[in-house]
Order: structure tokens, then C-alpha cells, then sequence
């Protein structure tokens, strides 16, 4: 064993612990999955956090399409959660942006909203190409849940 000047042994063999757990929280972070939710409903996206990430994801949340647009291209998610009508800035805007985005242009989307699709929704939704569009109503969790691990085969 070798002695820093004026350091002691313990200290180093903890900072040495705090390190090494430092780095392994960075790597597993790191395989783990991205999802963003953009979701102004609170309890609902109390729920879909909850649940993906007892499912293994890194979740990250959003309750407006503005604040989900900003986030999308800091943590550059693998997928979004998009619902559609929201304060500030609806979930079709946001989607139309992240289409033109060079970063995000290409991440995948499932669209979970309380809206029938009316012809200009399906305009946007043929032009976007979202993975899904779901209504809230007409899909369980579990099915949801499924959907999302089939996207991430372990």
C-alpha cells in the first residue's frame, strides 16, 4: 500500500466507491431505453412513468408540447409518448417540428390521445408517420406496455 502525503488510505478506497458507483449508474443508464411522455394529464403520466420504469426504462416527462419539443432534443429519447391536446403547444405541432428536426426527425412516436381523429388529424398523422394512434379509452395499459416492449426486444 502507498501513502499520499497527507491523504489517508480510507479516503481514497471510498472516493475509489463513490467512483466506481458513479460510473455504473452512467453504464446501465446508458443501455437503458429513453422514453419521454408528453402528457398534461398529471395522474396519467404519474401512471405511465410509474409503470415504465418499473419495466426498466429511462422516463422523462413533459406537459406541453413546447416543454416535450426542448426535451426531445436534449435527451434525444428512443420514444415518445405524444397526447395531442395540451396548453402551450399541441402534441400535431410538436410532431410536425420534431419531423423536421435533424436530431429527432427520426424517433419513434406513439400517439396516445382522448381525440376521434378528425380529416385533418389523419392528414397530419399520414404526413408524420407516428408508429401508433391510440385513444386512451380504446387501449388497456397492459396492451400499451406490450406494444412498447415488442418496439425494445430484450
Amino acid at each position: 500500500m502507498f501513502l499520499v502525503y497527507g491523504v489517508h488510505p480510507i479516503t481514497i478506497i471510498l472516493k475509489d466507491r463513490i467512483l466506481h458507483r458513479i460510473y455504473t449508474k452512467i453504464e446501465r443508464d446508458l443501455r437503458m431505453k429513453k422514453i419521454l411522455i408528453v402528457e398534461d394529464e398529471h395522474l396519467f403520466l404519474k401512471l405511465l412513468n410509474s409503470q415504465l420504469t418499473k419495466k426498466g426504462y429511462l422516463v422523462y416527462q413533459a406537459v406541453n408540447g413546447k416543454e416535450g419539443f426542448a426535451k426531445a432534443k436534449i435527451e434525444n429519447p428512443d420514444l415518445i409518448l405524444l397526447d395531442i391536446k395540451m396548453q402551450v403547444m399541441d402534441g400535431m405541432t410538436m410532431l410536425d417540428l420534431l419531423r423536421r428536426d435533424k436530431i429527432c426527425k427520426k424517433t419513434k412516436v406513439i400517439i396516445l390521445t382522448n381525440i376521434e381523429p378528425d380529416e385533418n388529424i389523419i392528414k397530419k398523422v399520414i404526413k408524420n408517420k407516428p408508429l401508433y394512434y391510440f385513444i386512451k379509452s380504446d387501449i388497456k395499459l397492459f396492451d400499451l406496455l406490450g406494444k412498447i416492449d415488442q418496439l425494445f426486444p430484450i
